[in-house]
């Protein structure tokens, strides 16, 4: 076996091992950077995929995206109601988990996957429920943007009567509840003895004022009032006078109320029947068919 010589390195000494070496760096740059420049232009990034067929995204680029969006069922719209409680039902397109609602110009309640809901009880005349969905309660993109909402009308106090409105209120302990004492359906109406009771230790009344509904046959109002905000108590009268004809008909507000509230809790406004009354101007009582109170809550 012949014996290994060691490498003879010497001619890589001095001046010709940097000749060397550049000899081998544009060897490689001739040989070897074409190809990976080619490699690397080869190296894409990955295709963004279109959007999903997803009818709840609301991507831009997507076509197939749904907004939300609620149908009222029932009732029917226009419909009138003799009582002042209202049912509403309906329904959302598919993907969508929750609903609002809210009466006229009132504040929206909460988000809620209920698809119906009683309302009231509500004032005579003209209301709108208002109803939309959502996707996603905390995006705007999926919440509906036009709500759905329904008209109808209350008319649950018939005949000639005596009614708070709204029957039914909300406040605080700061600013003012304000009432009205209103006369429904009357006919020749000359003289108002009304008679109610509150909870003293949640509202106070605090002021009255008199409407002009007595005074459309051109007469004066003669009135006296008892308030007791110790017992919770109050009594009104009032007469037209000098009025051409000597009575009144048809429906209009008496007097409005403003009161504050003391606590939080739940005060009724409840006519005292058997002090209630209603005249003409032969002084005859006329015969009242409801006398409808209302509740106020502080809280």
């Amino acid at each position: 076996m012949s014996e290994k010589k060691p490498l003879n390195l010497h001619f890589l000494k001095g001046r010709g091992f940097s000749y060397y070496l550049a000899a081998l760096v544009l060897a490689f740059s001739v040989l070897f950077l074409p190809a990976c420049d080619s490699l690397v232009s080869n190296i894409t990034e990955p295709p963004i995929d279109p959007p999903a067929d997803n009818p709840i995204d609301p991507d831009p680029d997507n076509p197939s995206f749904v907004p939300p969006n609620s149908t009222i069922l029932t009732p029917s719209e226009g419909s009138t109601h003799s009582t002042a409680n209202v049912t509403i039902t309906w329904e959302g397109n598919t993907g969508v988990v929750a609903f609002q609602s809210r009466v006229d110009d009132g504040g929206w309640s909460t988000w809620s996957d209920l698809t119906s809901k009683t309302f009231g009880p509500l004032d005579e005349g003209t209301h709108s429920v208002h109803i939309r969905a959502a996707y996603d309660t905390l995006v705007a993109g999926l919440i509906e943007d036009t709500p759905t909402n329904i008209n109808f009308t209350i008319d649950a106090v018939q005949g000639a009567s005596l009614r708070f409105s709204p029957p039914y209120l909300e406040g605080g302990t700061t600013g003012d509840i304000a009432l009205s004492l209103v006369a429904e359906d009357v006919t020749n109406l000359m003289m108002v003895k009304a008679v109610f009771t509150f909870d003293p230790n949640v509202i106070t009344l605090n002021t009255w004022d008199e409407s002009s509904f007595l005074t459309g046959n051109g007469g004066s109002i003669l009135s006296y009032y008892d308030i007791d905000n110790v017992a919770g108590r109050c009594e009104i009268n009032l007469s037209v006078v000098d009025g051409d004809p000597d009575g009144v008909t048809g429906t209009g507000t008496l007097i409005n109320l403003t009161f504050s509230g003391t606590a939080v809790g739940l005060s009724s406004l409840a006519f005292v029947s058997v002090e209630t009354e209603m005249r003409d101007p032969s002084n005859l009582p006329l015969t009242i068919i409801n006398l409808v109170g209302a509740q106020v809550r502080v809280r």
